[in-house]
């Protein structure tokens, strides 16, 4: 994972073009260890998700989702399933979500979750999208 300047909080950036794009943090869950950002980039209509992380003893295979609801809560799957994650394999996730902006994803209460690869009822790390 690149490292940057990001405040523990969350930053937003406007592009020239009009397009938004949200860096987010991922803070770790259940003890895990595990820290990243979560990027979200207009891609018109679609959203492009990036997630990165770092730490934590998970090696295995990571399941990724976008849910609703606050990072505490279990939440529901809104049907946007990212692709897995690997830490052995720099941690790194990239899915275009269709047919929903990222103005789409803003405001509604929705957060990113990685899930233990082991015991999938367990976060690993969560960001709440502003």
């Amino acid at each position: 994972m690149k490292r940057s300047s990001l405040p523990r909080g969350l930053l937003i950036v406007l592009a020239a073009c009009g397009g938004a794009t949200i860096t987010l943090p991922l803070l770790p869950r259940n003890d895990s260890g595990q820290v990243g950002t979560a990027s979200l980039f207009d891609k018109g209509r679609d959203t492009q998700v990036v997630i990165e992380t770092i730490g934590g003893q998970d090696n295995g295979r990571q399941l990724a989702h976008i849910r609703t609801g606050e990072c505490s809560d279990a939440g529901i799957v809104q049907g946007f399933v990212l692709e897995n994650l690997v830490p052995l394999e720099g941690g790194e996730s990239t899915t275009l979500v269709e047919n929903r902006a990222v103005l789409d994803l803003q405001g509604a209460r929705y957060n990113i979750t990685v899930q233990n690869s082991g015991d999938p009822s367990h976060a690993t790390t969560c960001g709440l999208i502003p």
